[in-house]
């Protein structure tokens, strides 16, 4: 039992630092974390999606699949950009709506996720008379184009959940700073 003492002594003394503390900083060292941005200072303000003008939109974001919501990021938001939309139409039906969200927070949002409208944002009513997205569904044997179109907004809109499509939109387009946009087609 004696033998084990010191051996017992010697392991709390080995496992006294366990890493998780930093090393204090040496003269020459200014800063423990270096970040760089790895856009251009002129980066311009686009939306990307999964598809666009060389590949048409994928069976599962339309009625013929899952009609699920696409994924969908960002980059270089436009400085002093309030609340961020986003509207899909079919522009060969009359601008039919397919979605409109807002209400989302450039600080905070940076992507929509697949199937998943960000927490904080509010979708309106779409075309289809249903909340939220509903994809493509062109009559058969059509080809259509959709415009997917992302606001930057000056000020924050009060858009109500289910709120009539043309009215929302309306409300967004009043309040764009700058927009950008990615059309793609179907099928």
């Amino acid at each position: 039992m004696a033998a084990v003492a010191p051996a017992v002594a010697l392991l709390v003394a080995a496992c006294s630092n366990d890493g998780r503390t930093l090393a204090p900083a040496s003269p020459d060292q200014t800063a423990s974390i270096i970040t760089t941005s790895t856009l251009p200072p002129d980066a311009t303000f686009q939306l990307a999606t999964p598809f666009g003008s060389t590949t048409p939109i994928q069976q599962q974001y339309t009625c013929e699949g899952d009609d699920i919501s696409p994924p969908l990021s960002w980059v270089a938001v436009p400085t002093g950009t309030a609340e961020l939309a986003l509207v899909v139409t079919d522009t060969d039906a009359d601008d039919f709506v397919h979605w409109v969200i807002a209400g989302m927070d450039p600080e905070i949002v940076t992507e929509i996720l697949e199937g998943q409208p960000p927490r904080t944002a509010v979708e309106a009513d779409n075309d289809f008379g249903r909340l939220g997205w509903s994809g493509p569904c062109p009559p058969g044997g059509e080809t259509h184009s959709y415009v997917f179109t992302l606001y930057a907004l000056s000020e924050s809109v009060s858009l109500d959940s289910g709120m009539a499509p043309d009215e929302a939109i309306g409300l967004i387009q009043g309040a764009s700073a700058e927009q950008t946009s990615v059309t793609a087609v179907f099928p």
